[in-house]
């Protein structure tokens, strides 16, 4: 479709041109075929205009989790920006629980963040260590699908991640018509390297409550897992009676050092870890966060 305040002036234009050079009495062959060539020309180009913002092509739900997660792996401690992306995408905002003080708002949950980056710290672990956070980001409206992330940041000044891996899981509450799944995590150090050492280790299938080893440790006084997520999405495509789906998300990340890992489990709002030879243990859980799909 062609905007029309664009193309009334043009074709106005091209009659002009064809009565000029082709209906005059006088002129010859060359100056008629240059009239029908000028109007030719001059539709052609009307006709290739872009169509407006308007009709641009929605994206598929696909294409939404796919530039989310390039987002979240390239700024994971961009928690405003997140929010800012999901509007632009779906017209929707995220909603953000971190540890200590429940849902706030992405300006305060960044804030929070950014105040932790500071001093240099290689004790035992210390109580803010480290902060973790879960962010409910709605897909395409009317889809009935939601993506989710439980992401964790270091103090960059905090040194001292060691064996056994650490444990992450997003927990989940809904009806048995919903579905979890597109499970996928990343790893990163405080200089935005990448360095992808998290593996699943339960998909939750009857728990519903995915979890995942994180592969933690340094390098030149560097921790290897200074920040990272683990996501996935849920879908309520399956609910047809009683209305909405009711759900919950939380996440909750433990970190270790010293001694195995020898059992984990995980529920909505509870994490389970099992050592031997237990050394430094921290966990720390988001409140939960609740909607309808």
């Amino acid at each position: 479709m062609v905007d029309s305040a664009c193309t009334l002036p043009h074709i106005a234009f091209s009659l002009v041109v064809f009565k000029y050079f082709y209906m005059g009495e006088n002129l010859g062959k060359l100056s008629k075929k240059f009239a029908i060539v000028a109007c030719t020309a001059l539709l052609a180009g009307i006709a290739a205009q872009p169509a407006s913002a308007a009709e641009k092509r929605t994206l598929s739900n696909a294409e939404i989790e796919a530039q989310l997660d390039q987002y979240v792996a390239k700024k994971p401690r961009d928690i405003v920006g997140l929010d800012r992306l999901s509007k632009r995408l779906t017209g929707q905002g995220t909603r953000v629980s971190i540890n200590g003080e429940g849902e706030v708002t992405p300006e305060h949950a960044q804030a929070v963040l950014n105040g932790k980056h500071s001093g240099l710290t290689l004790a035992a672990f210390p109580s803010d260590a480290f902060d973790v956070y879960v962010t409910y980001v709605p897909l395409a409206q009317g889809s009935r699908q939601l993506k989710v992330y439980g992401q964790w940041d270091w103090r960059d000044d905090f040194v001292g991640q060691a064996a056994p891996e650490d444990i992450a899981s997003l927990q989940f509450s809904y009806p048995d018509c919903v579905r979890h799944g597109n499970l996928a995590a990343n790893t990163g150090m405080w200089d935005g390297s990448v360095t992808n050492r998290a593996t699943l280790r339960d998909a939750g299938v009857s728990s519903k409550a995915p979890i995942w080893n994180i592969h933690d440790g340094t390098s030149g006084f560097a921790n290897l897992t200074d920040n990272g997520y683990v996501t996935s999405t849920l879908n309520a495509a399956n609910c047809t009676v009683g209305g909405p789906a009711q759900v919950g998300i939380a996440f909750a990340y433990e970190a270790n050092r010293g001694g195995s890992v020898v059992s984990v489990s995980a529920g909505f709002g509870a994490l389970s870890v099992g050592y031997s030879n237990q050394g430094d243990v921290l966990r720390k859980s988001s409140q939960p966060i609740y909607g309808a799909l």
